[in-house]
């Protein structure tokens, strides 16, 4: 963890700091927080790009071709790649220099998450633009556990739909999605380690438990006059069978694909259907944990502190790709009411999850 009285602007630049997430991390929060308190009286200014999450825009500007086109397949071509990328980055270049006219003695504020997945040619190329322009770049973000970090992030891949049709196999898991482990070497390297700060994301150490307090607080920002907003803390673990069977066996030209504002919008609302929070099964936990150790050892020594250890019910949780498609009585008649909300009938639902999968595409048609 790295002391604030270390990051001050040089050259004269303005001080830019960049908030790289990474998923699951109290994101949403910082970010709707500063947008709501966004000015310069309050000693920062939230760069915004049309949304309080620059991430769609981060991700246009410098992620990869092939990357980019993997996650715009619905809306873009390669064709497109091109002047998407040079739109993304001059609009990138104009917030920031509006930013430093606006709030010239400040700190301007970035905050995307998807830069927690930026794979070295993608890091490298970001700084070198902050680089071209009179700021000078600091990072800041914060680490899960890595069984934590699973069973967040896999909410978010069902949300996003990265990659399509994601399999869940604990049994023969070696490498885990933690780009967010990644990209804090990667900007060590970039940048180096004094101008990159990360926490581990821990909410019963933050100042009254709160994540944009210690942000704030990390960045040398009083935040006592504002007040936080929280958000979610995540799916239900119905929604998150749902979506996953949604995904896997639904059987639509939705399941997929299609404009990913009203994807968003039908997986948080099946995101919202009451049951217990999603949690991994124990033994998943341990496996985790098992298969990440040197994870776990180089998360001690970058951040000084040891990661809390997990916690679940014993015997309770999601266990396999079994558990995701199997529906009891109590599920199916949850699923019945959302779907009498948007006149759907439900006269063929089963335990079977490829029915359950049709009627989900039946309810996700409505949506427009």
């Amino acid at each position: 963890m790295t002391d604030t009285e270390n990051f001050r602007p040089r050259d004269g630049r303005t001080r830019l700091v960049v908030h790289f997430g990474g998923h699951k991390t109290g994101s949403s929060a910082i970010q709707e927080t500063l947008h709501a308190a966004n000015d310069p009286k309050n000693g920062f200014l939230l760069l915004f790009a049309g949304h309080p999450n620059s991430s769609a825009m981060m991700q246009n500007a410098f992620l990869r071709p092939e990357k980019l086109l993997s996650i715009r397949a619905s809306e873009a071509t390669r064709a497109d790649l091109p002047a998407m990328r040079d739109g993304a980055r001059r609009h990138l270049r104009r917030i920031i220099l509006e930013g430093i006219e606006t709030c010239p003695r400040g700190t301007l504020i970035l905050s995307a998450e998807s830069i927690s997945s930026f794979v070295p040619e993608e890091a490298e190329a970001m700084v070198a633009f902050f680089q071209d322009l009179p700021v000078d770049p600091e990072f800041i973000g914060y680490i899960r556990e890595p069984a934590t970090y699973l069973r967040s992030s896999f909410q978010e891949i069902l949300k996003l739909r990265m990659p399509l049709n994601p399999v869940f196999d604990p049994t023969g898991c070696s490498v885990l999605p933690l780009e967010h482990h990644a990209i804090v070497g990667i900007l060590d390297r970039c940048v180096g380690p004094d101008r990159v700060q990360a926490h581990v994301y821990d909410r019963a150490g933050f100042p009254e438990g709160s994540v944009v307090r210690h942000f704030l607080s990390a960045l040398g920002i009083d935040s006592g006059a504002l007040s936080p907003l929280e958000s979610n803390e995540g799916m239900s673990q119905l929604g998150v069978k749902l979506i996953y069977t949604y995904r896997r066996l639904g059987a639509c030209p939705f399941a997929n694909r299609g404009p990913r504002r009203l994807e968003h919008r039908f997986s948080e609302d099946l995101g919202r259907l009451p049951d217990v929070p999603f949690e991994l099964h124990p033994e998943v936990l341990d496996q985790t944990r098992a298969v990440n150790r040197e994870i776990f050892d180089w998360a001690g020594r970058r951040l000084g502190r040891p990661f809390p250890e997990p916690k679940a019910k014993s015997g309770t949780g999601i266990r396999s790709e079994a558990d995701l498609l199997r529906f009891s009585a109590e599920d199916l008649a949850k699923v019945s009411a959302h779907a009498a909300g948007f006149g759907v009938s439900t006269a063929d639902l089963s335990p079977d999850p490829e029915t359950v999968a049709a009627v989900l595409c039946r309810i996700r048609q409505t949506c427009q």
